[in-house]
């Protein structure tokens, strides 16, 4: 059975390179906040706004994250062309897409059902001037080496070392003080048959280590 697993690595404040990853970032939540505008125009209707992506709004309201990307590139659009790598800039649309996604779900279930919510779901919300957004480089553009380490591009090596022979994504996700590298890859495990209609539930203690309950009753 193929799973998907992380490896962490830490990248400090005091390394030469947090300071590009840390304008990187601010770069990718400067196209994040574009992307959302542009999303959140086309739903709420002030097309007007948007002029130059009226042509790819759907039914009125919604947006493709594969045509907005086609129509950033043929504007050479200044915030998506501002990333190192295209691709890069094509994975933080991606990450609005999925974010307007999950909202129109949850508003979807809100009005089926509203006792499963405290409120209306509110619509996606664009990330504070000092707001750092994620990284990410799929296999494409983070290039792993011989020795271990991974490229994003020729002049730029992440200072971590890995004993995967591949990988799916590369993520540098902004901490504070630090940069957190998340190396996404498949692994193949042995099935064990499981029932997964077995379940237990475990709430970890303060005066005892923890609290375990099953929905088969003999735990």
């Amino acid at each position: 059975m193929l799973v998907q697993r992380t490896e962490t690595h830490v990248i400090k404040e005091s390394n030469p390179l947090y300071r590009w990853i840390v304008e990187e970032c601010s770069r990718s939540r400067n196209l994040y906040n574009k992307t959302l505008f542009i999303y959140r125009q086309a739903f709420t209707g002030n097309h007007d706004k948007i002029e130059d992506f009226k042509s790819i709004i759907r039914h009125e309201k919604f947006i493709s994250s594969f045509e907005l990307v086609k129509q950033m590139a043929k504007l050479k659009d200044k915030d998506y062309y501002a990333m190192t790598k295209k691709n890069s800039g094509t994975q933080v649309v991606c990450q609005v897409d999925r974010t307007m996604k999950s909202w129109f779900a949850a508003l979807k279930s809100y009005k089926k059902d509203t006792s499963k919510f405290r409120g209306r779901p509110r619509i996606p919300s664009y990330k504070k001037k000092d707001e750092l957004n994620c990284l990410i480089y799929t296999y494409v553009d983070a290039k792993l080496q011989k020795d271990g380490t991974i490229n994003l591009r020729r002049d730029i090596k992440l200072p971590i070392h890995t004993n995967l022979k591949n990988f799916q994504q590369v993520r540098l996700v902004p901490k504070t003080g630090f940069i957190q590298v998340e190396i996404i890859y498949n692994k193949e495990i042995n099935d064990t048959n499981l029932d997964k209609t077995h379940a237990i539930g475990i709430d970890l203690g303060l005066n005892n280590l923890m609290a375990i309950t099953s929905n088969i009753g003999n735990i």
